[in-house]
């Protein structure tokens, strides 16, 4: 035989494993046939057998009557909308019944306009009495086609993918190969080609499950059937047998359909040979008898049977090619089947076996049934035995990576190569992907459980946490389980090391304190105590080290995103799938940042109303994806406004949200500025943009200029000269003082918000402000607030005490007490009562501690000191004058 390689253009008219050959020659093609061929040579007969059957006896009684002409035509009118309403919801109907419409309506066609056979009965109605009651074959008929062809449409009608999930279906031929199967393929093809067995040659394809046994055998079948001369593939499933003892019947009845066009003696005699195996097993009678005739003749009745088939597969001059796949689907009684099929029962010549199957598993079953060595008895069945190559893990990411990217868009494709490519994470070392996923399989079930369960939330949890815990869920399902269901027991809140975290919004693995000494690091954890103790048997020390490594990856301190699972708020996000009613939803947030600025400026009042702030100041820490410079500008004046606003958690001390550093750390980040296209002229201009509409209180506006000057970046300069800077500084707290319609409290605890901690010469300046255009025409008000101490603490005027001393507060505005004494002797407040309280105790206090190192507290009762004295507007006491002059002076150094 020779290597038909070379393929001519009409080869699928001869090639009988072709679609178009069996077709053609199949079984209903030639039934389709026979029955016109038996129509129109019978056309009388039939004509005649109509007559006697159905016309003379019932339809020739028939008459006119309008009566049935009503009856006729409310039977029209349902069929109508009955047709009507199944086409809408989409009805298939079956091919047979359209076949048979199809018969009567071009038999009726005919005798009624053409035929002079019979005579139909009209409409009694007048204007319908050129219509016929049998005409309602017609619309009927109409409407089954109607069917037929909307069914035809569908089926071809091409379907979006893009949101579908992915399939987990074999490779059909070289270009879907992602597995690297076809060389390897081709060349046991070309073994196969070139040898011609006397008796069933078996090649086993061993592979665990989901390796990609099928993908193989497809690969091998693709590569033989351009040698259509030469071989007959047959694919034989025994999973999909209806019953185990049919096994070997539905084998050999697989192998007479296949061959029947090839040879009409080789298929009757598999049939007779298949018949026999059954009754022998199935007829204890029948076996006995054939027990005693071999042991008499020494000839096994079925040897002639099977040489026969032998010799016919010979006069073929063909290879049979049987593919048996699902091996690892069966149990142990149906493997032992297989086997002896390959073994002895179809043993034949020029056969050869392709089975695909799990070796681990076939031996374990064959040792059930065959305690002396199952190994060395599937060796003698199997002739070559093929090891899937090994599919790596750089291959496996590489398809997660694509398939991921595939079903995730564009907007993902960052994260998806960070959690992919990046190994080293939260100062820890990622989980290994090829420990866990370890065929294309399972690469497969997971993209399609991730890209499911992860829609609709994706901006609700943190991308690789959410990742690990599908992977967790899909090859550990108990240990999450352990996570979704037992919160109390395993996961625990603590107090994070992190500024601007709620403490009871973190957690970790519960510890267990008992073992807190122990070098065995899984016995700190109550969750990996409970998963040892109750998995022993399920889980090898590998499975449970892979388990330990990855749950310490996911709740390791540093894991401190808002979205990430360590967040309790998140937390359940991650076991729900879908967000609640009092859960922040992150993604509505970011369509808000991205809308409209002053809607989204309303919407920021509304959750802050709601409690949401330590939710908005975590989300607003982590934004840095910005689709171009509208967005970013929209988010810098969101920023500022969300840190003006006075908190809802502290509303009774009416303090402000307060401006969070890592704003500025975002938000002056230079890979923003390359990805919306803006250079640092730019920048500084939006910024200075911004700074120009600010309103009060001003204390984000100087909190993001404080943060800039300590963070000391290296492109400071590029932005903004520190003059620039420090003079907006002043620019703020000015207008801060002019505009503030609060008390003291609120401008001190606010000081350092505007003018930075660390920024000495600044404060010297704002103190100088505030004493020289504030505190000089309001000393009283100023005194009831920060004016004493009582143990080192500021104290409550009225309060019961034994021993008061003045405020150390008091020497930051004037530098000694001798200054601060001349101030309050000033006769400018000799009309104030407050003061003049507080000169006579100054003074004692003074005389008593005069020449102390270390001053003590005196006895004073108050009665002209009030609390209420510092709620006098603080605007009022600078003159509009002044103000404007301070500004102008400022803003035009800014300028």
């Amino acid at each position: 035989m020779t290597n038909k390689e070379e393929q001519h253009p009409f080869d699928f008219l001869f090639d009988r494993q072709s679609q178009f050959y069996r077709y053609l020659f199949g079984r209903k093609t030639q039934l389709f046939f026979l029955l016109n061929i038996f129509i129109i040579t019978l056309f009388s007969a039939i004509e005649l057998f109509l007559k006697k059957a159905l016309v003379t006896p019932i339809f020739s009684k028939t008459e006119s009557t309008l009566l049935a002409d009503a009856a006729v035509i409310v039977f029209l009118f349902y069929v109508v909308f009955w047709w009507f309403f199944q086409l809408k919801k989409g009805y298939r109907i079956s091919s047979s019944l359209t076949i048979i419409c199809l018969y009567v309506f071009v038999y009726y066609s005919y005798e009624r306009f053409w035929g002079e056979t019979w005579l139909f009965t009209p409409f009694k109605t007048s204007f319908l009495h050129s219509l016929f009651y049998f005409d309602i074959i017609f619309p009927t008929s109409i409407g089954v086609f109607a069917l037929a062809l909307q069914g035809k449409i569908d089926t071809n009608h091409s379907y979006s993918t893009d949101n579908a999930f992915i399939e987990d279906i074999p490779v059909v031929n070289e270009t879907d190969d992602n597995l690297s199967f076809t060389g390897y393929a081709n060349k046991l093809a070309t073994k196969i080609i070139a040898t011609w067995p006397s008796q069933a040659f078996a090649i086993g394809v061993n592979g665990k499950w989901g390796s990609g046994k099928t993908s193989f055998i497809n690969l091998l079948k693709s590569k033989l059937q351009k040698q259509n001369n030469e071989l007959i593939q047959i694919h034989f499933n025994p999973w999909r047998s209806s019953q185990p003892d049919a096994l070997v019947k539905d084998f050999f009845d697989t192998l007479t359909d296949e061959l029947s066009p090839y040879s009409f003696s080789l298929s009757r005699s598999l049939l007779n040979y298949s018949n026999r195996l059954v009754a022998v097993k199935e007829n204890k009678l029948f076996k006995t008898i054939q027990s005693v005739l071999i042991f008499v003749s020494g000839i096994d009745s079925n040897d002639k049977f099977f040489d026969k088939i032998n010799t016919e597969i010979k006069k073929l001059n063909k290879k049979l090619i049987i593919y048996i796949d699902d091996t690892d689907r069966l149990d142990k009684k149906e493997i032992a089947d297989i086997v002896k099929l390959i073994r002895s029962t179809a043993n034949f010549r020029n056969t050869f076996f392709v089975v695909a199957y799990d070796r681990e598993y076939v031996d374990t079953s064959l040792n059930e049934i065959n305690t002396h060595n199952p190994n060395h008895f599937l060796e003698k069945i199997i002739s070559l035995e093929i090891t899937l190559p090994y599919y790596g893990s750089n291959e496996l990411k590489e398809q997660l990576k694509l398939l991921l990217k595939e079903k995730l868009g564009n907007r993902f494709f960052d994260k998806i190569d960070e959690l992919i490519d990046k190994t080293f994470n939260r100062q820890l070392i990622k989980p290994k992907f090829e420990d866990w996923l370890t065929s294309m399989r399972d690469v497969k079930k997971l993209v399609n459980s991730f890209i499911t369960n992860i829609e609709g939330i994706e901006e609700d949890v943190e991308f690789e946490d959410f990742f690990y815990l599908e992977v967790l869920k899909l090859k550990a399902p108990f240990t999450f389980e352990l996570l979704k269901n037992n919160f109390d027991k395993f996961v625990t809140e603590i107090k994070p090391n992190k500024t601007n975290v709620n403490p009871k919004d973190v957690t970790l693995i519960k510890t267990n304190s008992n073992n807190n000494e122990n070098k065995d690091q899984s016995k700190k954890y109550v969750i990996l105590e409970h998963i040892e103790h109750n998995q022993t048997s399920k889980l090898n020390k590998f499975e449970f080290e892979k388990i330990q490594e990855l749950l310490f990856y996911l709740f390791s301190e540093g894991n401190t995103n808002y979205n990430a699972v360590t967040n309790k708020k998140r937390y359940w996000i991650y076991f729900r799938f879908e967000l609640l009613k009092n859960d922040f939803n992150v993604a509505k947030f970011h369509e808000y940042r991205k809308g409209d600025l002053d809607k989204f400026k309303i919407k920021l009042k509304e959750w802050i109303s709601e409690g949401n702030e330590y939710n908005l100041t975590r989300v607003l820490r982590e934004t840095q994806y910005f689709e171009d410079e509208t967005d970013y500008i929209k988010t810098f004046e969101a920023v500022l406004f969300f840190a003006n606003q006075i908190s809802a958690v502290e509303i009774r001390e009416k303090k402000i949200i307060d401006y969070d550093p890592f704003y500025t750390k975002k938000l002056t980040d230079p890979g923003i500025f390359t990805k919306i296209n803006l250079n640092y002229d730019a920048i500084a201009e939006i910024v200075r943009s911004i700074f120009k509409k600010a309103k009060y209180p001003y204390v984000a506006e100087s909190g993001f200029l404080n943060s800039f000057l300590v963070g000391k970046p290296e492109f400071k300069e590029d932005l903004f000269l520190e003059k620039e800077l420090r003079n907006w500084l002043k620019y703020f707290m000015v207008k801060y003082i002019r505009e503030s319609n609060d008390d003291y409290s609120f401008l001190l605890d606010h000081r350092n918000n505007l003018i930075g901690p660390y920024n000495i010469e600044m404060q010297e300046e704002v103190e100088t402000i505030i004493k020289v255009n504030i505190l000089k025409n309001n000393l009283g008000a100023f005194l009831s607030y920060l004016g004493l101490e009582h143990a080192g603490y500021q104290i409550e005027p009225n309060e019961d005490i034994s021993l008061i001393e003045p405020s150390e507060y008091l020497l930051r505005y004037w530098k000694s007490w001798g200054k601060f004494e001349e101030e309050v002797n000033n006769d400018k407040w000799k009309e104030d009562e407050a003061v003049l309280e507080f000169r006579r105790f100054l003074q004692e206090w003074l005389s008593l501690n005069k020449d102390k190192e270390h001053k003590t507290g005196i006895p004073f009762s108050f009665h002209h000191l009030q609390r209420d004295n510092s709620k006098r507007l603080i605007y009022n006491k600078m003159s509009n004058r002044e103000q404007n002059e301070l500004l102008k002076e400022i803003f035009n150094d800014i300028i």
